[in-house]
């Protein structure tokens, strides 16, 4: 077993970020000693992370001072005990949490995580926002690289949170298309569950309740499909996607009747819900590098889609993308894609596959990280 690498990070939530490390655990547990730090408890991933063959430690990080110094002693404590040359950090938090306990510590490597592109203060919470703005300011300091998943995230960093551009290294995400494959059977599971026809169209929005993900424009975009085709299911599918959430609810009720939208909250069956959508719908107001865009071309899902973060070179011109906002025009090219015929549909298909396949597949992504955390000199 090769030198230990330790991951750091807030939770096992599902999430982009937090489903990227799940396999990139995997993959580096297969050569190196890998080592996962959650801080904070709760999380619904827990135990795939444990069966990914890292080493799973779970701290109870609070923000309470008392409760936060003890574990900020006991993580310092967990990284002496084992010995990492490389601590590799994800999100805010974990970066500046773990990355100045790694420093303490004098680990040879530390290396950042940037995960969104878009920083304003508007788009955030208060305290992400701050995080940000500290992680900014240290940036020189604590980590000897910065890996951000996209270019755009790199640029909004540097010239907004000013980040040390000099430390920053640009390694996209990674896809394995022969796993993530449509099947029929997976798409009868998903519509046997909520009883829906075969000439329903099934419209999804997939992400947790948050204001960058736009849920606002993708019920906007959604009114708009329903007063023309009216065989149209909308479909919300995340974390904070379900009745508990009478904000969101409160929302969808203003523009859609009880029988045109479906709540199906946290799922972990994303292959039958992959294939089992008629069309992705990406309203976001920031992504850095969206896993589920990635994951839908991968399953040749029909996408519509905002123009954010890597978006335009993860498409690379297979189709038009959109301004937020641009509610309108991106419902009018929903209406489009669920018009297709059954070869229109193939051919999109096939061209959405084949982009993932050309520029970011799995084995070539995990290479790079491999060879990041043996590279001494980086």
């Amino acid at each position: 077993m090769g030198n230990p690498v330790c991951f750091i990070i807030n939770k096992p939530s599902v999430g982009g970020a937090e489903i990227f490390l799940l396999n990139l655990g995997k993959y580096m547990s297969q050569e190196f000693d890998c080592h996962i730090i959650f801080l904070f408890p709760g999380g619904e991933m827990l135990d795939k992370f444990k069966e990914s063959g890292c080493k799973v430690h779970c701290l109870n990080f609070t923000w309470n001072p008392f409760g936060f110094l003890k574990q900020f002693r006991l993580l310092r404590a967990k990284i002496q005990e084992i010995e990492p040359e490389v601590v590799h950090t994800w999100l805010y938090i974990s970066d500046l949490i773990g990355g100045t306990a790694a420093s303490f510590e004098k680990v040879s490597r530390i290396f950042w995580s940037i995960r969104q592109s878009n920083i304003s203060i508007s788009q955030n919470k208060l305290h992400t926002f701050l995080f940000i703005r500290l992680c900014g300011l240290l940036s020189s300091h604590i980590p000897h690289k910065i890996i951000s998943c996209s270019n755009v995230a790199m640029m909004n960093h540097v010239k907004f949170a000013f980040y040390n551009k000099l430390k920053i290294k640009v390694i996209p995400n990674g896809y394995n298309t022969k796993e993530l494959m449509f099947s029929d059977s997976a798409r009868v599971a998903l519509r046997s569950e909520i009883n829906c026809t075969p000439r329903i169209k099934l419209v999804g929005i997939i992400g947790r309740y948050d204001v960058q993900k736009g849920f606002d424009n993708f019920i906007d975009v959604s009114s708009y499909i329903s007063a023309v085709y009216e065989n149209c299911l909308f479909v919300f599918i995340g974390s904070g996607c379900d009745k508990s959430n009478h904000e969101l609810v409160g929302q969808i009720e203003t523009k859609l009747s009880s029988e045109k939208y479906l709540l199906l909250g946290q799922r972990s069956d994303m292959k039958n819900v992959m294939c089992g959508l008629d069309l992705l719908l990406v309203t976001s107001r920031g992504e850095a590098f969206p896993n589920v865009l990635a994951e839908a071309m991968c399953y040749g899902l029909p996408v519509v889609t905002t123009n954010v973060g890597e978006i335009p070179i993860i498409l690379d011109g297979i189709c038009k993308i959109y301004n937020p906002g641009q509610n309108r025009e991106m419902a009018d090219a929903s209406i489009q894609i669920l018009n297709f015929t059954n070869e229109e549909k193939a051919v999109f298909s096939e061209k959405l596959r084949k982009r993932i396949n050309q520029r970011y597949e799995f084995v070539d992504v995990m290479k790079r990280f491999r060879n990041l955390y043996l590279d001494t000199s980086s």
